[in-house]
């Protein structure tokens, strides 16, 4: 009988680890913030059919961010930005809106706070977790197709989240993102927050 007891005792501890463990949307968004969010800098790039490769770089801590694609460049520090399009030759510079996703560089990997997270699929320890941003991010995402749809393939260990694979799609519903990779800097690559401007270039500031 003690025995009994004591088996049932270990399988009802071993059931509740199991149900402890179980990873819902919103944690995994969470972990993943988390490992993000402590690394110095975290580079996110992929291509689009019409707009080429978009690379966008992130200083976490410092609070710059750099968007690179074949027609524009984008620097920002959190409170000025400035663009610069390629085909014109022209660089704007402007303060940095309230509400803009430029306001806070590691916006973009805030997977908790600034996406809603589902789950599509499981399988043991691996996730197909599906990420659509919020309207604060809009701006920075009308700068790269439009992107609606962010779906990482992830594979936990020793409840640390690694990402196996990565997806996009744009708000145009049929176009993917290509050759999507998202990954954590152990250094900052401080040089790449400011814009080289060929001399013809016409500057225009708008700040006030």
């Amino acid at each position: 009988m003690t025995l009994r007891i004591l088996f049932i005792g270990l399988a009802w501890i071993v059931g509740q680890q199991g149900v402890i463990a179980q990873e819902n949307a919103y944690s995994l968004a969470k972990k993943l913030q988390e490992q993000f969010l402590s690394a110095p800098a975290v580079s996110f790039s992929f291509n689009l059919p019409e707009e080429g490769r978009i690379t966008i770089l992130d200083d976490v801590h410092g609070g710059h961010v750099r968007l690179e694609s074949a027609k524009l460049t984008i620097v920002s520090d959190g409170k000025t930005i400035w663009n610069y399009d390629k085909s014109t030759n022209r660089e704007m510079i402007d303060n940095v809106a309230s509400g803009s996703a430029f306001r806070d560089a590691s916006s973009l990997f805030r997977f908790a706070d600034n996406y809603t997270a589902r789950i599509t699929a499981q399988h043991g320890s691996h996730y197909t977790l599906e990420l659509s941003p919020n309207a604060l991010l809009q701006s920075l995402f009308g700068a790269t197709g439009h992107m609606q749809t962010l779906t990482l393939e992830l594979q936990m260990r020793k409840n640390t989240l690694r990402v196996v694979s990565a997806s996009a799609q744009s708000k145009q519903g049929t176009t993917k993102a290509e050759r999507l990779s998202i990954s954590t800097l152990k250094t900052v690559p401080a040089n790449q927050f400011s814009i080289h401007l060929p001399k013809s270039a016409t500057v225009t500031d708008l700040r006030e």
